[in-house]
Parts: C-alpha cells; sequence; structure tokens
C-alpha cells in the first residue's frame, strides 16, 4: 500500500466529505490508533484491568472517575458513569418529546375526560 501524505489526504477528505463527516473519520481514525493489549492481573481474590495512561486521557478518566461496566455482544463496556446516565436521560426525554408530539391529539383527548 502507497503511503499518502497527510496533506494529500486532507485534500481528498475535503473533495468528498462535509466538515462533520471528516470530524467523525478522523474521531474514529484517533480512536483505531488507541487500541490497547493487556492482560487480567490478580489482586487480591479478584482480577484487575490495567488500562494505558494513553487512553485514560483519551476518554478523560482518572482516578476519580466513576466507571460503569457492561456487556453488549460479548464485549466489555467501559463507561463514565456521569456521561452514561446523561446520555440515557437525554435519549429517553428524546422519545418522551417523539411520543407527545406523535400521539398528542389522542393525549389531549384522554386529558378532557
Amino acid at each position: 500500500m502507497r503511503k499518502i501524505e497527510r496533506r494529500s489526504f486532507q485534500k481528498y477528505l475535503e473533495q468528498r466529505f462535509n466538515k462533520n463527516e471528516i470530524e467523525k473519520i478522523e474521531k474514529q481514525a484517533k480512536f483505531e490508533k488507541m487500541i490497547m493489549k493487556t492482560k487480567l492481573i490478580k489482586h487480591d481474590n479478584d482480577l484487575a484491568l490495567i488500562i494505558d495512561e494513553s487512553l485514560l486521557d483519551q476518554l478523560k478518566f482518572d482516578e476519580n472517575t466513576e466507571l460503569e461496566i457492561s456487556i453488549k455482544d460479548e464485549c466489555l463496556i467501559v463507561t463514565d458513569k456521569k456521561k452514561s446516565r446523561a446520555l440515557r436521560d437525554a435519549e429517553i426525554d428524546k422519545i418522551a418529546k417523539e411520543v407527545i408530539k406523535k400521539y398528542k391529539p389522542v393525549l389531549d383527548k384522554l386529558a378532557k375526560t
């Protein structure tokens, strides 16, 4: 595969994508570079996952960050608890607004009875 200069690649992106799409592409490329291989280590009766400092910096995690850990499709998902809750709340608000908009006539009718 031939090496493409950064400026040439930037021009290529600008010709084919809008600014928002370019930002998404660059963010994804930056995240893909942040892949880290690690092993679990024994810590008392538990296992601990050591996360590289560069990944922690990228995610803005520090020793005080409260994390939420979940599993989806056999993958471990680690998110900032505060950000995760805010995203869920925003999604719930969005869905509620859509439901209210869609069923407003019926809801108004019910409210009158």
